[in-house]
């Protein structure tokens, strides 16, 4: 039996990716992953990969070692209603909303909560 969990970021975003550009129900077909060179120019890296409803930034993907942040537009209420469970964490810093998502088997549960949010803008 296995006991590692995935919790490198960049991984945990490319699983996140999967699962929104490969389902086009559910509220996923206004959804997709952007990567930061291939947005608008507006930082000169090109910033964060993001993930982009209809046109709008609906959150920043920061992978780090311990997970990957979901860097949210949107109130806190909205978020924490949608995501009270014990796979995501949830933080306020420096007014935005930071949603955690700690392993790869949490990703379902962040797509959930992406597309939730998204309906509620």
């Amino acid at each position: 039996m296995v006991d590692d969990c995935v919790t490198d970021g960049e991984r945990i975003a490319t699983l996140l990716r999967a699962e929104i550009d490969g389902r086009e129900t559910a509220g996923l077909d206004r959804l997709s992953v952007v990567e930061g060179e291939d947005r608008e120019p507006s930082a000169p890296d090109g910033g964060p990969a993001v993930v982009d409803d209809d046109g709008r930034v609906l959150a920043t993907l920061e992978p780090t070692s311990d997970g990957l942040v979901l860097g949210v537009r949107a109130g806190e209420s909205t978020v924490q209603a949608h995501a009270d469970d014990e796979f995501l964490r949830v933080d306020v810093t420096d007014e935005q909303v930071q949603v955690t998502v700690p392993t790869a088997a949490a990703v379902k549960r962040a797509v959930d909560l992406l597309v939730s949010v998204a309906t509620e803008r």
